[in-house]
């Protein structure tokens, strides 16, 4: 699983295109935060077993929907952040923080 995210970030920045971020920030960390929970659940419901790609490409396509983005778009946002580490960096900072929001409101006792 983590092979296959290392060649997709690999692909996308070969195919590296305009300097503008085709996803704002914002909801581009919204975006991965959903990949990483996708990306989670998958290991623990197929028992960390190699998943094959027609399984990654309807869940990556299905989150993308959730945004309303394509995969094209999502590729291309890669892409964008492998050439860009300072704001890649900046996404991924924001991804730990809503991860860590999400992880905090799942440890709260309930009355």
């Amino acid at each position: 699983m983590h092979r296959k995210f290392t060649l997709l970030l690999l692909a996308v920045f070969f195919f590296s295109c305009g300097e503008e971020a085709p996803i704002p920030p914002k909801k581009m960390a919204e975006v991965l935060t959903d990949v990483m929970l996708l990306e989670g659940g998958n290991q623990v419901q197929y028992n960390f077993a190699t998943l094959p790609d027609k399984v990654w490409q309807r869940d990556y396509a299905f989150v993308c929907k959730q945004h309303s983005i394509d995969t094209t778009e999502f590729k291309s946002a890669m892409n964008y952040l492998e050439n860009h580490p300072e704001e890649f960096t900046k996404v991924l900072e924001d991804v730990i923080t809503r991860l860590q929001k999400l992880e905090m409101k799942q440890n709260i006792p309930k009355p």
